[in-house]
């Protein structure tokens, strides 16, 4: 069949839903609150609600990176079940979860300089986002523009964007919210 051995038994394992009973009643909880009740009304207001209901939805599961790591399931019950209700919600929580926190966390983690970003990750005090689309390319980074310079001396990274074409754009970023981001960069 050209599948891995094994593949079979933990695709029925996903399909039949083995998730435990306390993530999916607890997400169940969730998805009833009021905050669910709400319409938008323009596009700010659709997006103002979206990052409430994310903000709520992440510090009522208070999900963390090294259990997520481990096993991602509560995350696939996020998105399958959430954008029945929020299309945007489940955008803003699958990049701050999977691009941002999980870029982090299997690239940096372990590294204590990063875990204060993590934990405000976690406790979704800030939202995460993932920087990778450029203005002049959308996300074909082979064409990148944007550079990463170590400057030994302060030991941090100086990011530009060289030219109006290769400034950063991310259709989430533009809402006021705190946010820490990945950015891809040269």
């Amino acid at each position: 069949s050209g599948r891995a051995p094994g593949a079979n038994q933990e695709l029925k394992r996903l399909i039949s839903g083995d998730l435990p009973a306390e993530i999916t009643t607890q997400l169940r909880r969730l998805l009833r609150h009021e905050v669910f009740d709400e319409n938008g009304g323009d596009e700010r207001d659709v997006t103002a609600l979206a990052y409430r209901r994310a903000t709520f939805v992440a510090r009522s599961l208070e999900l963390r990176a090294d259990e997520l790591e481990r096993d991602p399931r509560p995350l696939y019950v996020l998105h399958e079940w959430v954008p029945l209700l929020d299309g945007v919600t489940c955008t803003v929580l699958a990049i701050h979860y999977c691009l941002a926190l999980g870029s982090i966390v299997i690239h940096g983690g372990g590294r204590p300089e990063l875990a204060p970003f993590i934990a405000e990750l976690e406790r979704m005090e800030s939202v995460g986002v993932f920087l990778a689309t450029e203005l002049g390319y959308g996300n074909n980074v082979a064409s990148l523009e944007t550079r990463a310079v170590y400057d030994a001396e302060t030991r941090e990274f100086v990011l530009s964007s060289p030219t109006p074409r290769s400034l950063k754009f991310m259709p989430n970023t533009g809402f006021p919210v705190p946010k820490i981001a990945v950015v891809m960069a040269r």
